[in-house]
């Protein structure tokens, strides 16, 4: 990476070292902007971040969900906040809803007290009545931001793809298996898979623009109508 422009702006990204973190902060990082990555997990994770950016530009801080506190000092003096925190299931520690339910509040009442302008990223498919745990959290966490910081822009990507992805993953494993790949819902759900470095870049671009943005813009980020998949892909016995 060649010398980054220098700039004043500090960004707080929770969920950094996770699939879309990785990319955002390298975006950011390659824009001079000043870093604060978010990290709940092991600290050798988030150390490859350093090296996205300008010496001393990315600073990791270890926060705790169930201490409010350790949020505010990271939103604190940060001009925009990114929530990528996300669950898909039950850990060992927390819960689908105490990640993407609380979790989102708490970030997002602490973007309000500190004067931060809060991304949140929340899910295309996001929706009340899911039979999904995960999206049916994701759309209450979404509401949660909605009632407690009305001005915060939301992002809902869709199915994400790229290396290290979970969504090529899954195609690939039920090609391997012995039987062929299952044939269900008839076959007609069809999904717009979109590239993790697209969605890194534009919420890179929502970042870098946010002055022209409207207050409480909602942007749904999808792939192409000739990058559609359409699921259960057919038998291939």
């Amino acid at each position: 990476m060649g010398r980054a422009a220098i700039t004043d702006c500090t960004v707080a990204v929770f969920g950094a070292t996770g699939f879309v973190g990785r990319y955002l902060v390298n975006r950011l990082g390659q824009s001079g902007l000043k870093i604060k990555c978010a990290f709940r997990g092991d600290e050798y994770d988030v150390w490859p971040l350093r090296q996205m950016g300008e010496l001393g530009h990315i600073k990791p801080i270890r926060f705790h969900l169930s201490n409010p506190d350790s949020i505010r000092q990271i939103v604190h003096d940060s001009d925009v906040t990114v929530n990528l925190m996300a669950q898909d299931r039950k850990s060992w520690n927390f819960t689908v809803d105490q990640v993407n339910v609380e979790g989102a509040r708490m970030v997002s009442k602490a973007c309000v007290e500190a004067g931060s302008q809060l991304i949140h990223v929340s899910h295309l498919a996001a929706s009340e009545g899911n039979k999904s745990d995960f999206l049916k959290s994701k759309f209450a966490g979404e509401q949660q931001v909605r009632e407690s910081n009305p001005e915060a822009i939301i992002v809902r990507p869709g199915s994400i793809f790229g290396q290290e992805d979970r969504f090529t993953k899954a195609i690939a494993t039920f090609l391997r298996l012995p039987m062929g790949v299952p044939v269900l819902g008839k076959g007609s759900a069809i999904k717009y898979p979109v590239y993790v470095g697209d969605v890194a870049e534009g919420l890179h671009q929502i970042i870098l623009n946010r002055d022209t943005i409207e207050p409480g813009t909602v942007f749904d980020f999808c792939g192409l109508d000739h990058f559609c998949v359409v699921f259960p892909l057919i038998n291939t016995k």
